[in-house]
């Protein structure tokens, strides 16, 4: 059976306007403009601009006129008053089904031009933060926001450089309040309360003074609903709730204002009862706006003074109770929140080890230190230590994102590995199951990225699996002149930011031995990780065609394990090649990555091929630092690299 849809006439005003079509008696014309809604229906006669618009009943009629005088031809009576004009009819908006408004009053209405489940229009109405279809009472989206809670002390109030963010950086969407005092150091001081915005504009994140525009600085509240939207850390829109006091102590008992829950008195518990006092104005706020909301987890950034794990403990323990209590979360003990480990001062990693609803991140990683106590802050020292062109702060709030996804999950404790991420390519010799053997040898290696690609072995080829032979692993190995695999296709991003990684040892290696290749045509691009120092000699070189050669390793790679990677920034056209997770050619200038895309990769055969075992390659495209780190301190864990790591790597002597 076909379903015939029925379409009304429809324009813009201006055009309407222009053509002034006479509308066939009986014949519907909508005028779409947003908030000029109108409809008109034709008699057939009638031009547009003269036709009156579609209106309410018609107005009681006037009272009849006294009959005249019997008479043959007697006078007619006077024509009665005119009757009052009829009300005006309901004007209703239009929208798609992804651009209905968060926020309603019970009962109102609006027509969704796609809300039906085949993508018709339909009439809704909005109720307790959902819309419905009124023909049936379905839900057409559910538009309750997600509410992250982010508290601390002045790193979590924000004094990174908004003079650093790219205009994509500056603007997320989400929604965004904040609660601060005059003295952004003092909770005794005058405690004001913002508005919801609708979006977070960098310079309207932070207050100062009683002033919340026009700030220099912003918090992690940017970076993290980036990363969480790009993720979809929820199913719902994001909201977030700032809180923070700098120069705070977890525990009562100083000068300073603190977070103790017990406390009273003047200076004593003033920013955990701030908290609170935001928390109930937040919420009532967001309701009288006719917004639904459910807390969903919540960042907290102690910074260099007065840690404590004991006192965060009891801070995290009253806060999930007060939630629970209070603002209806369910399983509040199991509350996700993710704290910080700070540059220097006390560790509060004991606090995540214990709880795996609790994540944590390494400020260190992102610039915190004893000599640069704001993140993302250039007068203090750097603010994209990292050197990866984006401000530190911005970073760590994708790092929280990405932890926070864990803690939701309640998995922070659960050992690490790439499956918890989005990958492109990813092969793992120590897992056997991902191989096809036939005769003792290995025909196909299967990708454990989900994208289902394969790799086979080249005609020729013995490729043998190797039992615990690297750090208790299994591995893949390639030592017959003809070992190689044959060319997988792989649908590359062409605008994104692309890191691969390899876990190798190269056991003989003449001039031209490939470990790794490749190549797409239209136009030609090649990127072979290539021996081009000679003979007996492999140091991890590259090349690229079109573009220079990476050649900035000068140590001989040959007989041991190592970690080799390459960053190929395509927007910037730009490279990094590493060993172990230290770069030896950085930022180098490629002008073939402006035609990256799909291409074909094979291991070990391009001219030549090597001699060598394979432990794993992880293909990740547009990786936040956070899980750049990861991915480099669970190879080094995973295949006995970690001596090799630089001594501030963040997974360093703990794997993730």
């Amino acid at each position: 059976m076909s379903i015939r849809r029925i379409f009304l006439r429809r324009d813009t005003a201006a055009n309407f306007a222009s053509t002034n079509p006479v509308l066939s008696e009986g014949e519907p014309g909508f005028q779409t403009d947003p908030g000029n809604q109108i409809l008109k229906i034709g008699d057939g006669v009638t031009a547009w601009n003269s036709l009156a618009q579609f209106q309410g009943p018609q107005g009681v009629a006037g009272p009849t006129g006294a009959t005249g005088a019997q008479g043959a031809t007697g006078a007619t009576g006077a024509t009665g008053p005119q009757g009052p004009a009829g009300a005006d009819g309901v004007s209703i908006h239009s929208y798609t089904k992804v651009n209905l408004p968060l926020n309603g009053t019970a009962g109102d209405n609006a027509l969704v031009t796609d809300g039906t489940i085949s993508g018709t229009p339909t009439m809704s109405y909005f109720y307790n933060g959902s819309w419905y279809r009124t023909f049936d009472n379905s839900v057409i989206t559910n538009q309750t926001i997600d509410l992250f809670i982010l508290a601390g002390q002045s790193n979590a109030h924000g004094h990174a450089d908004v003079s650093d963010l790219t205009s994509a950086q500056a603007t997320q969407d989400g929604l965004f309040y904040t609660s601060w005092h005059n003295n952004t150091s003092n909770a005794e001081s005058t405690q004001n309360y913002s508005t919801w915005a609708t979006s977070l504009v960098a310079g309207s994140t932070k207050g100062d003074s009683n002033n919340l525009v026009n700030s220099p600085n912003f918090g992690p509240e940017l970076g993290f609903v980036s990363r969480a939207n790009a993720i979809s850390l929820t199913t719902q829109p994001i909201g977030i709730l700032k809180y923070a006091v700098g120069a705070t102590t977890l525990n009562a008992g100083t000068s300073l204002s603190d977070w103790d829950t017990t406390a009273t008195g003047t200076g004593e518990g003033d920013c955990y009862r701030g908290l609170l006092s935001a928390l109930s104005d937040a919420t009532t706020k967001l309701t009288n706006a006719g917004y639904s909301w459910n807390f969903k987890g919540m960042i907290w950034w102690q910074g260099e003074s007065g840690a404590s794990v004991s006192g965060l403990n009891t801070l995290i323990s009253a806060v999930r109770t007060v939630l629970g209590n209070s603002y209806n979360v369910s399983n509040n003990s199991q509350f996700p929140v993710v704290i910080t480990k700070i540059g220097y001062g006390t560790d509060l990693t004991p606090v995540a080890n214990a709880d795996a609803y609790v994540g944590i991140v390494d400020a260190a990683t992102y610039g915190h230190s004893a000599s640069q106590n704001h993140v993302g802050r250039a007068a203090e020292g750097s603010s994209d230590t990292n050197s990866n062109g984006v401000n530190d702060m911005f970073d760590i709030g994708e790092a929280f994102a990405d932890e926070m996804q864990l803690a939701i999950s309640g998995s922070t404790n659960a050992a690490w590995d790439p499956s918890s991420i989005t990958t492109r390519l990813w092969l793992d010799m120590n897992d056997q199951t991902t191989f096809t053997s036939s005769s003792g040898n290995v025909t196909q290696i299967a990708d454990k990225s989900g994208n289902n690609y394969t790799f086979n072995a080249a005609s020729g080829s013995t490729l043998t699996a190797v039992n615990l032979s690297q750090n208790n692993k299994n591995i893949l190995r390639f030592d017959n002149n003809s070992d190689a695999t044959s060319y997988t296709s792989i649908a590359f991003s062409p605008t994104a930011v692309h890191k691969w990684f390899f876990v190798v040892k190269v056991t003989a290696s003449d001039t031209h031995d490939a470990l790794v290749t490749f190549t797409k045509n239209n136009p030609t691009l090649q990127m072979i990780l290539f021996n081009l120092s000679g003979n007996g000699v492999f140091s991890g070189d590259w090349y690229m065609s079109p573009g220079s050669h990476l050649t900035g390793n000068s140590t001989n790679l040959l007989n041991q394990w190592v970690m080799l990677s390459i960053e190929l920034d395509v927007p910037n056209t730009r490279a990094t090649a590493s060993l172990n997770a230290t770069a030896y050619n950085t930022n180098v200038t490629q002008s073939g990555l402006s035609t990256m895309g799909t291409g074909s990769v094979r291991l070990n055969d391009y001219q030549n091929n090597a001699d060598s075992d394979w432990g794993e390659a992880i293909f990740v495209e547009d990786a936040t630092q956070s899980n750049s780190d990861k991915i480099e301190g669970y190879l080094a864990h995973k295949w006995g690299l970690t001596t090799d790591l630089p001594s501030n790597h963040p997974y360093k002597t703990i794997a993730p």
